[in-house]
Order: C-alpha cells, then sequence, then structure tokens
C-alpha cells in the first residue's frame, strides 16, 4: 500500500485551518493570539474580528501545525496497526516515566536514566515473538535540518548495529523523499543507511515496507 504522505498531511492542515474559526473560544488560540499580540503590538480583539470576518491569512497564521502534532508518527502508525500478526502497538512519549530510552550502546532503558541518553525511542509493538523499537523519521526537502534527521538515523543504526537478539529488532523507519533520492553511485540514502549501519538486528526501511520486511524475518 502506497502511502500519500503530503495529501494527508495537506489534509490535515485544511482540517487545521477550519478548526481556527470553530475554535474562537479555546483556550489554545487566545495563547496564540495573545502571543502574536504582544509580539507586534496588533490589539488582541482585531485578530478575533479578522477571524470572524474569514480572512484567510489570519486563520492560517493561527491554525495549528500537522507537523507539530506528530502527524508522520500517526501516519505511519495507521499504516503499522493493521498488518496482520502486529499487536501491541503504541506512539510512545517523549519523555516520561512511560517513554523508553535507547543509549549510545544500545541499551534499551523503561526509565528516566541518570546520564544523557541517545533519543527516545519513537513506537514498539510486538510481530510474532519479536519486539520491535522504532525510530521515525519523515523528511521531504533537502537542508541542513534535514542532514541533521540523516545524522541522527546514523547514530541510532549504528548504536544498535552489533546487537544480535531473535527477539529484538531495531528499525529506523526512514520516509519521505529524501531517504529516496539518488545521492552517490546510484545509491539512495536509505540504502547507504543498509549498507553502512544495518546489523542482524536492525535495519532502515521505509513504512510501506514494513509488512513484507517483516514477513521475512
Amino acid at each position: 500500500m502506497k502511502i500519500d504522505w503530503e495529501k494527508i498531511i495537506k489534509q490535515k492542515r485544511l482540517e487545521n485551518i477550519k478548526q481556527v474559526y470553530k475554535s474562537l473560544d479555546a483556550k489554545w488560540l487566545k495563547e496564540k493570539i495573545t502571543s502574536e499580540s504582544n509580539r507586534t503590538g496588533v490589539p488582541i480583539e482585531k485578530f478575533y474580528e479578522e477571524i470572524r470576518d474569514l480572512n484567510l491569512s489570519t486563520i492560517i497564521k493561527f491554525a495549528k501545525d500537522p507537523n507539530k502534532q506528530n502527524i508522520h508518527e500517526i501516519i505511519a502508525s495507521e499504516f503499522i496497526k493493521p498488518i496482520d500478526g502486529v499487536t501491541n502497538f503504541k506512539i510512545l512519549p517523549k519523555s516520561g516515566k512511560n517513554a523508553i530510552y535507547l543509549t549510545s550502546d544500545g541499551n534499551v532503558l523503561k526509565y528516566q536514566p541518570d546520564f544523557k541518553s541517545l533519543k527516545t525511542i519513537d513506537m514498539t509493538w510486538e510481530y510474532k515473538n519479536i519486539t520491535f523499537y522504532a525510530s521515525h523519521k519523515y523528511t521531504y526537502d533537502e537542508g541542513g535540518a534535514q542532514d541533521n534527521q540523516f545524522e541522527d538515523v546514523k547514530r541510532f543504526l549504528e548504536s544498535v548495529q552489533k546487537i544480535i537478539n531473535p527477539n529484538v529488532f531495531f528499525v529506523c523507519l526512514t520516509d519521505g523523499l529524501y531517504y529516496q533520492k539518488l545521492v552517490k553511485n546510484g545509491m539512495s540514502r536509505k540504502d547507504y543507511l543498509n549498507m553502512a549501519y544495518k546489523g542482524l538486528s536492525s535495519a532502515a526501511i521505509s513504512t510501506e515496507e514494513l509488512a513484507d520486511f517483516m514477513k521475512k524475518l
């Protein structure tokens, strides 16, 4: 099944734009408008007036950004959860008592470590007798911030590369055109990640490839 990431994100963005007009009394909207008023000096009521008058540029300004609502993880989860054999799927928090941490030497900790960990795990699920721990990256454009995400993926895979455990698998879900683009010797970034960092219990794959990939384990 093909995932049209950009189409789904645009649909969510449109929903968020429509939600602004329906949320005139909402706390979140008041906070955003107050912050913008403090920054610009424009009276708070002026922004409300423009929203009530359906001023599209003002409505768009205050609409929630899907990229700050974990939209990419939500899209991935809606694809993963229905896969036959997947159980106990969870999107994990980034911090707190229910977060799961991955250290730089590949240890999985279900508590807040006293030392700085590599990162938190984004998702976990079970398939057959295997527990999956996943980091998810959706990257579309080129650029410095995107290259930083690529470095995060490399560090994740490098930390678990030497792990050999038939009951655990670490997967970096690498979605978006950034990972598909051919960058050197006809090799995509995703292919490079697997050539350089794939382990017996770890790999970089796209969410769309996941079902077929797991069947082969």
